[in-house]
């Protein structure tokens, strides 16, 4: 029996049709791990718990640099050390990664 369009779900032929997308699908495959956003919020209570009574500081700039370094080191590793790719990669102009590299000592 084959489908018409009269009768035909427009979700579905959306579904069928659109582009596959990257993030959908990683999360599909991975489904029973939990999403970067619930690992950040769990890393980040875990740190607020050790710190008990102390008060955090500066706490956006050492999460950036916890998870900026460790992308960096990766796209680098992936794309064979090609910063061009790496830039178009993070949205971000050649100049601006150049100068995170250096930030975080991984300038050749």
């Amino acid at each position: 029996m084959s489908i018409t369009p009269a009768n035909a779900d427009p979700t579905a032929v959306t579904q069928t049709t659109a582009a596959p997308n990257p993030a959908s699908a990683h999360h599909a495959f991975h489904a029973d791990l939990p999403s970067l956003s619930e690992h950040v919020a769990i890393v980040v209570q875990q740190y607020l718990d050790t710190l008990g009574d102390e008060p955090a500081s500066d706490l956006y700039a050492l999460m950036l640099s916890q998870l900026e370094q460790p992308l960096l080191q990766v796209l680098l590793a992936h794309t064979r050390g090609n910063q061009s790719q790496v830039a178009a990669m993070l949205g971000i102009n050649r100049g601006t990664l150049r100068k995170k590299l250096k930030m975080y000592g991984l300038l050749k």
